[in-house]
């Protein structure tokens, strides 16, 4: 997981070039990383959420289940749901935080 901003940046159509391309020529599985900037104080958080989600999928003896992806998405839903309050009109025009960090992770590779 690179919670670094703009890790997972695509460079053109295709990321021949890029970080998350070498880690998967060097032998990773799969890489998370956020295609934009990220809220320095969001990150670490949501990224946390994610580890525990897959560690408890991990101990699941379903193996079909594309645990990278699932724990990346129920820690999209458990984010969004503790981080954005009832008044979105106090945004003006500017999404919060917590939409903004948890749209930035991309999963690459195998999920």
């Amino acid at each position: 997981m690179l919670a670094s901003c703009s890790t997972g940046q695509l460079t053109g159509e295709l990321d021949v070039e890029g970080l998350c391309a070498e880690l998967t020529a060097s032998g990773a599985r799969a890489t998370l990383a956020p295609k934009w900037d990220v809220h320095a104080a969001d990150s670490p958080s949501f990224l946390n959420v994610v580890l525990a989600n897959y560690l408890r999928l991990c101990g699941e003896a379903d193996s079909t289940v594309p645990k990278r992806a699932v724990a990346l998405n129920q820690a999209r839903r458990h984010f969004l749901s503790h981080s954005v309050p009832n008044n979105r009109s106090a945004y003006r025009g500017f999404l919060p935080s917590g939409i903004n960090t948890v749209a930035a992770f991309e999963l690459f590779g195998v999920g």
